[in-house]
């Protein structure tokens, strides 16, 4: 799974309440690191999922594959149902993004 490195860099120009711009300090640097796998996916409704036979009603469907990434690599295609990586799955309380979080 590819980690995306991004470094944040805010500057903010504001028009303050007494009709003045100010400039606002550029804030520090941030770098921040998310796991990346590359796919867009759809929510299904719980009872379509149900009705599709799915027994995780939680999962979500995948929409498209981007081109060379993780989930390219491993073969995923659109239409491929996702309710889990590894020993975690989807639930009521915790979502895909959520369990991708834990492998960055």
């Amino acid at each position: 799974m590819r980690t995306t490195v991004g470094v944040l860099l805010i500057s903010l120009t504001c028009l303050t309440a007494a009709g003045q711009f100010t400039s606002i300090p550029t804030l520090p640097e941030v770098t921040y690191r998310r796991a990346y796998l590359g796919i867009e996916i759809l929510h299904l409704s719980k009872d379509k999922a149900q009705k599709l036979g799915f027994k995780n009603l939680h999962g979500s469907y995948v929409e498209k594959v981007i081109p060379n990434t993780t989930a390219d690599q491993a073969g995923i295609q659109p239409f491929d149902y996702i309710y889990g990586i590894d020993e975690y799955r989807v639930s009521q309380t915790l979502g895909l993004a959520q369990i991708l979080e834990r492998f960055h």
